[in-house]
């Protein structure tokens, strides 16, 4: 929604911002002295990159793989600045190799693939397991 989020960044990208002179980090080329509107980052986001990606797609992804990372779910939530856990749960998806680990570690056959992966067919994961 509408609010001020941080965004961490590694230490060479905070020096070639801060290095920049002052003002929109991407200023709009039509509205003389503000930056680009959210809607059109995410046109030009989903015209630059192939496939389905737009910027909630992005959000989704960059979510699994930081708690990929880490595993906790908190983090998660306060870098995607949630007021709710529930809320984070739903942008985070089971990497599909924690999960056949998981199932082996339990002695169980790798769990089914869940409807929101279509990527990701059954022929693919027995040819894993």
């Amino acid at each position: 929604g509408r609010r001020d989020r941080l965004v961490p960044v590694p230490d060479y990208l905070a020096g070639i911002l801060l290095a920049r002179p002052s003002g929109w980090l991407f200023p709009s080329p039509v509205r003389k002295g503000l930056p680009l509107t959210p809607a059109h980052v995410g046109k030009l986001i989903s015209r630059a990159l192939a496939g389905p990606w737009t910027t909630h797609t992005l959000r989704h992804a960059f979510a699994t793989a930081a708690f990929a990372v880490e595993g906790d779910l908190f983090a998660v939530r306060d870098l995607l600045c949630h007021a709710s856990i529930a809320t984070t749960e739903n942008y985070v998806l089971s990497p599909r190799d924690s999960m056949i680990r998981a199932a082996r570690g339990a002695h169980l056959p790798p769990p089914p693939l869940p409807s929101t992966r279509p990527h990701i067919t059954p022929a693919r994961l027995s040819a894993v397991s």
